[in-house]
């Protein structure tokens, strides 16, 4: 097959192997953490209860804010099944997206696994995510080589976005950053410490000589740290005033959005914290850190989810930037990392020296429905963030 030869899912008609395609269920639910456990994706659901796999697909695809905005009804996933043993599934999760006054039905690739027997039959997963209805535009943002080659075949564009496969990064402890990167050259742990402790003092200085540091605190904000429980009606009023600037195409961040997509997070868990900035007792902006730690080399990284400021405004963006690196500092993480976000909001990022590296894949992928007026969408135009697509909800 080619990519320009038509390819049509045919739900419920099996193949030779009994193979069937059809749409998810709730109950779906521990069968698709079994099958994501098999490949590394989530622990297996011995770890948890039957109860936390069905809340957390009631999280995604129940409790969702987005399909209350939904004018029509849309599909939040399919299986691939033999028999009773699902054996492929490819999510969608509902979003809402808006530029200036129009809103627009979103749908989020999430999970793309297919065993190994089954992986010449991924493409019938693909082609009912791409060719779903009563949707605007459709996106994958986490896709690995395999799923990429799969969205490619399905004449699917890579997302607007020039500079999304390089992340930037400040070093927020040395040692432990040395650390990390001489068992990434398959040093033992005793040793990496053993051989960090002399060097990483050395790399902090040269951090601090060559200003690869975000700044001092200071100036004119108030800056506090909460967490997702805590985003109130401000968040709000901020929203709506980001949509009225008419610059970008944005996911929803209204506060009821915003609480749903972190929600999953034990109240106790540092793993996502919210730095809200405040000019005059009005919120500037507001900064979203979350933890992706790497566990095989130790490396503790805290990851600027998301990054807001009124206008663009760049004394807020900078006082935000160099509150998150303090507060990443004190919570013992090695490094403070951005990926995404609009040409605007880099420049400004870029005043403060990051270090560079190239992700090992194109993550970003997408289609708009026919006449959808977000399919002249330009890479300056979609402020693209972790926060978009599945990139920082839970697997």
């Amino acid at each position: 097959m080619t990519a320009s030869e038509p390819f049509e899912a045919a739900p419920g008609t099996p193949d030779d192997r009994g193979l069937q395609l059809r749409e998810a269920v709730v109950s779906d639910c521990v069968a698709i953490a079994e099958l994501k456990a098999r490949h590394g994706l989530v622990p297996r659901p011995s770890r948890c209860s039957e109860a936390d796999c069905f809340a957390a697909y009631r999280h995604l695809f129940v409790d969702n804010p987005a399909l209350l905005d939904c004018a029509r009804p849309v599909t939040t996933g399919w299986v691939l099944h033999v028999d009773d043993q699902v054996v492929g599934y490819l999510g969608s999760i509902p979003l809402i997206y808006r530029r200036g006054r129009d809103r627009f039905v979103a749908a989020a690739a999430y999970s793309f696994v297919v065993d190994v027997a089954y992986r010449s039959s991924s493409l019938l997963l693909a082609s009912a995510f791409w060719r779903q209805k009563n949707v605007d535009l459709m996106m994958s943002t986490t896709a690995n080589n395999a799923a990429g080659k799969v969205f490619s075949l399905m004449k699917c564009e890579r997302i607007p976005s020039e500079n999304y496969d390089i992340a930037w990064f400040w070093i927020t402890d040395a040692t432990g950053f040395v650390t990390s990167a001489l068992r990434k050259q398959g040093l033992s742990a005793p040793v990496a410490q053993a051989m960090a402790l002399p060097v990483g003092p050395l790399v902090a200085v040269a951090e601090r000589l060559a200003g690869r540091r975000p700044g001092r605190k200071g100036g004119a904000f108030n800056i506090d740290v909460v967490g997702p429980s805590d985003i109130g009606e401000e968040f709000d009023e901020l929203w709506e005033r980001k949509c009225a600037e008419h610059r970008y195409l944005l996911r929803g961040r209204d506060a009821r959005t915003l609480k749903w997509h972190f929600a999953r997070h034990a109240a106790n868990d540092k793993s996502v914290e919210i730095l809200r900035c405040r000019r005059g007792g009005r919120l500037a902006g507001y900064a979203i850190l979350t933890s992706e730690h790497q566990e095989q080399l130790g490396l503790k990284r805290r990851r600027l989810t998301d990054l807001v400021a009124e206008n663009d405004a760049p004394d807020v963006l900078l006082a935000l930037l160099t509150e998150a690196y303090a507060l990443a500092s004190d919570r013992g993480t090695h490094l403070l990392e951005v990926i995404g976000f609009p040409a605007a909001i880099r420049r400004v990022l870029a005043t403060r020296r990051p270090h560079v590296r190239r992700l090992p894949t194109w993550p970003l992928y997408w289609r708009w429905a026919s006449g959808s007026a977000v399919e002249d969408v330009r890479a300056e135009q979609w402020y693209l963030s972790a926060l978009d697509g599945d990139t920082s909800l839970p697997a």
